[in-house]
């Protein structure tokens, strides 16, 4: 309260000190002060000034250390590695692709980066991985646009380049790419809406529930094919019929296409055979692949057939979580610039969500079956995180 009262200039200021004289116009006043009151009047000022100064700056400071915590408590809430403590060595603004939101991409130490989105602190995507390497130039000028995974994206001659392939994107990924990434934002939105304003910044890990199944084998499995082309569908159901084959089952996959803990390029390629036919590789949705990866369970005689689910997002992230909470990994769909057209499937081992609204606040963690290759990002992908704002469509095993 002390420092309040100094504010003013009242106080260093008494009546013996002045003496005002009155003026020839009436239209104004002009007032004569002792030289002792100006020295007096001159040091109060100094003082405020030098005092209002320090404050915005400490408001300034206080401002960014509460960002830079809160981000790092969300950060480290999700964290594939509870037994390092994260935190932010740089950070730099990125804009939507869709022009509706702005994003922080935050370099992390020891290693790893996620990506927020600053209305919320929403976590959009994150890598925790020793060997992995922020998607972007942190120290360029250059301003990036955010179409979600894998699209980090600068302006060069009126296009938007993706600097995570070097490929330009047309009009059309563009414009598929922002509604992807508005419709993940969006999600965030809602999630953040769950909960006060000023609680989000306070949530523990008591707070969070968290499904795991089997992380050890698939945070470091690299066996199960090549997708060069298109065939991330097929891919993740290998990973999922190698987890089923090592750990449930020995009969979901046949002695000579295992491979290491994992499955070989030539069930992966048995795989293709049933569920593309003679028809050409490429990009196919969960639902469409469901008669040939049936087909081969029906010929391996074993109890499950594989269901998906593509009806709504509250739905296909149920159904994520009721899995995981079972004790059963799930393949999905998820709106990205990687595999076949800016779609991608995965292999989901883990999720996390506030207790309050599972469904509306849900993370994954992710193989991204992108074999025991670095991508051209030198991104780690099997322990890979992001918001289940993503996924469109999933896919697990059921009775038969």
């Amino acid at each position: 309260m002390a420092m309040k009262k100094s504010f003013g200039t009242k106080a260093f200021l008494k009546k013996k000190d002045y003496k005002i004289v009155k003026v020839r116009s009436l239209a104004s006043r002009n007032f004569r002060i002792s030289e002792k009151v100006k020295k007096k009047i001159l040091a109060a000022s100094c003082a405020v000034c030098l005092m209002f100064s320090l404050l915005l700056d400490v408001f300034a400071l206080s401002s960014v250390a509460t960002d830079i915590q809160s981000a790092e408590q969300v950060i480290n809430l999700y964290s594939t590695n509870q037994e390092i403590k994260y935190s932010i060595s740089s950070q730099k603004t990125i804009l939507g692709i869709s022009g509706n939101s702005t994003y922080t991409i935050y370099k992390l130490k020891p290693f790893g980066f996620a990506i927020l989105l600053d209305e919320t602190n929403g976590l959009m995507e994150a890598c925790y991985a020793e060997n992995a390497i922020v998607p972007i130039d942190m120290k360029s000028d250059a301003q990036y646009y955010y179409g979600g995974p894998g699209v980090y994206c600068i302006r060069q001659n009126g296009s938007f380049l993706n600097t995570f392939d070097g490929e330009f994107l047309s009009f059309d990924d563009v414009y598929y790419c922002g509604q992807l990434e508005r419709s993940a934002s969006q999600y965030e939105l809602r999630k953040s809406g769950k909960i006060d304003s000023k609680a989000k910044f306070t949530m523990t890990r008591s707070d969070f529930s968290t499904h795991t199944v089997a992380n050890n084998y698939f945070a470091f499995l690299d066996e199960y094919g090549e997708n060069e082309h298109g065939t991330c569908t097929v891919i993740a159901a290998a990973m999922l019929l190698g987890y089923y084959d090592n750990f449930i089952d020995e009969n979901f996959v046949p002695t000579q296409y295992e491979e290491g803990n994992g499955t070989s390029e030539a069930f992966h390629q048995l795989l293709n055979g049933y569920v593309y036919g003679t028809s050409a590789l490429g990009g196919i949705f969960i639902h469409e692949a469901l008669p040939g990866i049936n087909a081969y369970l029906t010929d391996q005689t074993v109890w499950a057939r594989m269901v998906s689910d593509n009806s709504s997002q509250t739905s296909i992230i149920n159904n994520i979580i009721d899995n995981l909470a079972g004790g059963d990994p799930v393949i999905a769909s998820m709106g990205t610039h990687l595999g076949a057209t800016y779609d991608h499937t995965v292999l989901i081992y883990s999720v996390t969500y506030y207790n309050d609204d599972p469904a509306g606040t849900a993370a994954v963690r992710m193989n991204m079956g992108w074999g025991d290759t670095i991508n051209d990002s030198g991104q780690y992908n099997t322990a890979y995180v992001t918001t289940a704002g993503w996924f469109y469509e999933c896919g697990y095993l059921e009775y038969a």
